[in-house]
């Protein structure tokens, strides 16, 4: 609905901006940009979130946050139609100091 996509974040490779749990509303963007978190549909590793790390015309690179991720030369050079769509907002799970008091 609205070309919204609501996901939760698997895995630590977006941590520290993004924890496993985390839930992250994303929406099509006319526009990307260097540093923007997305949502891509990935020939290898399937449905990822990552940062946009560089573009070449008509293509981008990837990379997580974390030194955990999957590097960008793993993930490769991807065409621009792969992006689902960028962020707009994120909830992060309690920690478990938090949860626990």
């Amino acid at each position: 609905m609205f070309g919204l996509k609501v996901i939760r974040v698997a895995g630590d490779s977006m941590s520290p901006a993004l924890p496993e749990g985390s839930f992250v509303l994303f929406r099509k963007a006319g526009q990307y940009r260097i540093g923007d978190v997305v949502l891509v549909h990935h020939p290898n590793l399937g449905i990822i979130v990552k940062r946009i790390a560089a573009f070449e015309p008509g293509f981008l690179w990837l990379k997580g946050d974390h030194p955990s991720s999957v590097s960008r030369e793993v993930m490769g050079c991807l065409p621009l139609n792969r992006v689902l769509g960028k962020q707009l907002w994120s909830v992060s799970p309690p920690s478990p100091e938090k949860a626990a008091a």
